[in-house]
């Protein structure tokens, strides 16, 4: 099904959609057993960050049992609907970010995906040449595990970085409330 009138509204407005039980408990058993795969190989290699994290690139060459995510059926629909049919796939990563045990002092790490066309186009607000279309398949909602989204269109060259000048360590773990959004297992 397409994206719904009030849907791209949101998606417009605030710069991202949640799409409630997009795969079902067996879809998210079956990815999270696939990353834990991969997770324990890339240990067993030494290759976790210090704080036992994973950030790969290439999600579907690195872990091939998540290939279906790409055009899953629940979610695909939407990315087409804002994009149109033309859709590349020119950047993926699977990411393993363990719970934080304690608060730590604040980094300024966001950054606007897209590389060098955000880069190099020549325009105030960039036209949309992408979207990033994520599963969370843990529980971010608990302490320690959080996500920070940057709610609105980030179309502009400065933005976030005047946005970074903003924020203070001590909202941060107030974050998804801040965003207005808690996400559970499968969106």
């Amino acid at each position: 099904m397409p994206v719904t009138a009030e849907q791209r509204a949101a998606f417009d407005r605030d710069g991202y959609l949640i799409i409630r039980g997009a795969l079902a408990p067996d879809e998210v058993a079956a990815a999270r057993e696939a990353i834990d795969r991969v997770y324990a190989s890339v240990a067993k290699q030494g290759c976790l960050g210090p704080d036992g994290s994973m950030h790969l690139l290439s999600a579907v060459a690195n872990c091939p049992e998540l290939a279906g995510l790409t055009d899953h059926p629940a979610t695909f629909p939407y990315v087409w609907s804002v994009l149109g049919w033309n859709i590349h796939v020119y950047h993926s990563h699977l990411d393993v970010h363990p719970p934080v045990p304690a608060p730590v002092p604040f980094r300024f790490e966001w950054h606007q995906d897209g590389g060098r066309q955000n880069r190099e186009i020549e325009t105030t607000l960039r036209p949309r040449l992408s979207v990033k279309l994520a599963y969370w398949l843990s529980d971010v909602s608990q302490p320690g595990v959080q996500l920070a989204a940057v709610m609105g269109r980030q179309g502009g060259p400065d933005q976030l970085m005047m946005l970074g000048q903003n924020l203070r360590a001590d909202v941060l773990p107030d974050a998804p409330q801040q965003c207005g959004r808690a996400l559970d297992i499968g969106e």
